[in-house]
Order: structure tokens, then sequence, then C-alpha cells
């Protein structure tokens, strides 16, 4: 099994953990979860072996699924930028790194989409 195969499985074993594996960091509003890490090694792991490869498909070309999923991430970064001035820097840092979690957590179905892992988990991807 390879690692990314490995730590989505960890993801699914740490996420019901939910506050419990919880690392707290300087502010008390922004926390990091070890399911949150995992989310980063994936994704990273994903882009080296895609770079290393040389094969690249675009995002856009993933579906109806991936499209919407660009299109909310562009709603959403619109509407950060707006409303980040009307905010304090510490408000602007905590929403930035909710936006950049759900990036992250979004990116995972590219992963599981070029992956073609679906059967690891033995159901369908539109199930998930």
């Amino acid at each position: 099994m390879s690692l990314i195969k490995i730590f989505l499985v960890l993801i699914f074993i740490l996420f019901p953990l939910g506050q419990l594996e919880r690392i707290p960091l300087t502010n008390p509003q922004i926390g990091l979860y070890v399911h949150d890490l995992a989310v980063i090694v994936i994704l990273g792991i994903w882009f080296i072996e895609k770079i290393r490869s040389g094969i690249y498909r675009g995002l856009g070309q993933s579906g109806k699924l991936g499209k919407a999923i660009l299109f909310f991430w562009l709603i959403a970064l619109t509407s950060f930028l707006i409303n980040a001035v009307k905010r304090t820097p510490e408000e602007i840092l905590v929403a930035s790194f909710y936006l950049l979690r759900w990036v992250g957590y979004a990116g995972l179905y590219w992963v599981i989409r070029d992956l073609r892992i679906v059967s690891l988990f033995h159901c369908s991807i539109v199930k998930w």
C-alpha cells in the first residue's frame, strides 16, 4: 500500500477524535489537528509525485464536482479578499487558516480521483 493510502486511512482513524487531537498554537482561536497534518503530507507527496512523473492533468478536467470545487474556492477567496479590509489582522489570520483547511480537504478529491484508490474503501467516489 502506498504512503498516500496509509495516510488516507490514518485520516479516517483520527478524524472522529476531533478536539482530542488538537495541537494548540499561540492564538487560542487557531488550532492544528493531527488529521490536518496528514492532509498536508498527502497533498505534499501527491504534488511531488506529479512533478517527478511529469504527468499533470489540469484541475479543470476533473468533472462536474472538480469544477464546482474550483468555483466555490474562487467565490470563497473573493469573499475573503473583499472582507479582509474590514477585519483585524488576527481575524484575517483565523479566516485564512479556515480557507486553507478547506482547500486542503477539497484537494483530497483530486488525489483520490488521480490515484483511483476507490477500491481501497470498497465504494464508489459518488458515495464519498
